[in-house]
C-alpha cells in the first residue's frame, strides 16, 4: 500500500513531447506498439489533462514494484482515493483489472481483446512526424536521409550525429535479447 501511495503522489511531466498524429481519446484504451515508439510519452501527455490526485500511474517494468502486492491492494486503494484514471504500463494481462471508468493499458505484447476497451497501435514516427520532431535541420533532403538511415523512433531524432550508432546498437540489444540472434543479425 505504501508503494501505491508513492506512485499516487508522483508528478509526471513530459519535458520534450511533440504532438503525434494519434492521441488517446477513449476512456478505456489498450495502447500497443513496439518498444521505444513513444507510448509512455503519449500517456504522460494525456495525463497532463488530469488534475494531480485524479489518476494513478503504474509501470510494471519498474523493478522497485512488487506486482503481486500491487494487484492485491489496487482495488481497495482506488476505492479510498478519488482516482478517475488508472494507467498500467507494460501490462501483461495476467490479472483482473479493478472496476474504474477510465483505464489506459500499454503493452508490447500482441494486443488482446478486453471487453469495453478500444485498441490504439502506436508505431514509430512517420516522415511528417519525424520532420516535426527534428528541430536541428532545415534541409529536407538531409532530414529524409536521417529518417531513412537512422530509423524512425522518436528518441533517434533527439540524438546528435555521433550518438546514432550507439543508440542503434542499444535498440538492437533491446529487441534482440538472445545473444545468438544478435550475432546472426550482426553477421547480416
Amino acid at each position: 500500500m505504501q508503494t501505491l501511495e508513492l506512485l499516487y503522489e508522483t508528478i509526471y511531466k513530459n519535458n520534450s513531447f511533440f504532438d503525434r498524429k494519434q492521441s488517446i481519446t477513449q476512456k478505456k484504451t489498450i495502447l500497443y506498439g513496439p518498444r521505444k515508439s513513444g507510448k509512455t510519452h503519449l500517456i504522460i501527455d494525456h495525463l497532463s489533462h488530469y488534475e494531480k490526485g485524479s489518476f494513478l500511474y503504474i509501470d510494471f517494468s519498474d523493478d522497485r514494484l512488487e506486482k503481486g502486492l500491487l494487484e492485491e491492494n489496487l482495488s481497495s486503494f482506488i476505492k479510498k482515493h478519488p482516482i478517475k484514471l488508472l494507467v498500467i504500463e507494460h501490462f501483461d494481462f495476467s490479472f483482473a483489472l479493478p472496476k474504474i471508468n477510465e483505464i489506459i493499458l500499454s503493452t508490447i505484447f500482441t494486443c488482446k481483446d478486453l471487453e469495453g476497451f478500444s485498441k490504439l497501435t502506436l508505431y514509430p514516427l512517420d516522415f511528417e512526424e519525424f520532420i516535426a520532431f527534428d528541430k536541428k535541420h532545415s534541409n529536407i533532403e538531409h532530414i529524409f536521409n536521417l529518417f531513412a538511415n537512422h530509423g524512425t523512433f522518436p528518441q533517434i531524432v533527439q540524438y546528435t550525429e555521433s550518438d546514432h550508432h550507439r543508440a542503434m546498437q542499444d535498440m538492437l540489444h533491446g529487441m534482440l535479447k538472445d545473444e545468438t540472434a544478435f550475432h546472426i543479425y550482426k553477421r547480416f
